[in-house]
């Protein structure tokens, strides 16, 4: 029997531990763009980050990867996590993680018109907020 505290249905379990229940509140597309305009292009992953968000707006996205999405979307979107966003560099680190984990998981449901948005907006972000562009590996510098 189950006690009333206890949830009937698990998160589904997605490498991430239970980011995707407990993170996943801090997300909101409002917060998501609010975040973006603040601090996303001090995010050397700020691609990734865009490519798992339209991945989110689409259709064809299965759920269990929307829901490992947003949990990692409000992961970024959270400045308390494991290591304080405002402790730079070291900030970005498990934030960086949890994203590449996400992108990982939801690599077969991003799909190249996915990446091409995010290149583009990434490009826009740069360009109108005008922060420096640090490197990542996945990105061409």
């Amino acid at each position: 029997m189950l006690r009333e505290e206890e949830p009937a249905v698990d998160a589904p379990k997605n490498g991430l531990g239970n980011t995707d229940r407990d993170y996943g509140r801090y997300y909101s597309e409002s917060a998501f763009w609010r975040f973006l305009g603040r601090a996303g292009n001090l995010l050397p992953f700020l691609e990734e980050v865009l490519a798992l968000y339209f991945c989110l707006l689409d259709r064809d996205t299965p759920a269990h990867v929307k829901a490992t999405i947003v949990g990692a979307l409000g992961y970024v979107i959270f400045p308390f996590d494991l290591i304080l966003d405002t402790l730079v560099p070291l900030g970005w680190t498990d934030d960086a993680a949890v994203v590449m984990a996400a992108y990982t998981y939801a690599r077969c449901s991003v799909k190249e018109e996915h990446r091409r948005k995010a290149r583009d907006v990434a490009m826009c972000l740069r360009v109108f907020v005008g922060a420096p562009r640090l490197g990542w590996p996945s990105t061409p510098s």
